[in-house]
């Protein structure tokens, strides 16, 4: 039977597995790092030279550096937008990618929130006519959808407690609710809180 874990409960990590996104194969943060690498150069070639055509040559000693970079993020996330989707996102699964962390085995923290994503098999939509001509539609959708359950780790600790609690987890604050187990409430870190 799966453990029924909510918001104040506390949870040893079992499996430390910490949550980095739920989605397809291929991500925008991954798109952008390749397109950065192969052609970051040609896209500040293309600005400055932008900046400094006859045109706008007496407007370009006004624009802030800011504004240039904003130029420059505003073109990458563009073409990585482009790009992932002429990569069909890398694939039609859709799933929870996670980072090991083996430090924090064994160590107990406080849930703050829940969140839930969902994963699957994603299968294209279809829309047209038949040969009758009678319009057809099915919109795209997640097959074998499964919802997971998304716990959000606080970064309390309790202190004169037998085992070493982090003191921060960083960016790295969110699990699965299958790579942990609930602590039970006789347990010393809720007594020692109770206490204070």
């Amino acid at each position: 039977m799966k453990q029924k874990i909510k918001k104040g409960d506390w949870v040893r990590i079992i499996n430390p597995e910490f949550f980095i996104r739920c989605g397809y194969p291929l991500c925008l943060g991954d798109a952008q790092e390749k397109i950065k690498e192969k052609h970051g150069k040609r896209i500040d070639d293309f600005i400055n030279k932008t900046f400094e055509s006859e045109s706008v040559a007496d407007y370009s000693f006004n624009v802030p550096n800011f504004k240039i970079e904003q130029c420059y993020d505003r073109i990458l996330m563009a073409l990585s937008r482009h790009y992932v989707y002429l990569n069909g996102f890398g694939g039609k699964e859709r799933k929870i990618y996670t980072k090991n962390i083996p430090e924090h085995k064994d160590k107990i923290y406080r849930v703050a929130e829940k969140s839930y994503k969902v994963t699957g098999h994603y299968c294209a939509g279809y829309s047209g006519y038949s040969y009758e001509g009678e319009y057809d539609c099915e919109p795209a959708y997640l097959e074998d959808q499964k919802r997971r359950t998304l716990l959000h780790l606080s970064q309390y600790t309790v202190e004169n407690w037998p085992f070493q609690l982090a003191f921060s987890l960083e960016e790295f604050d969110v699990i699965e609710d299958i790579y942990v187990e609930k602590v039970e409430k006789g347990h010393p870190a809720i007594l020692a809180e109770q206490k204070e």
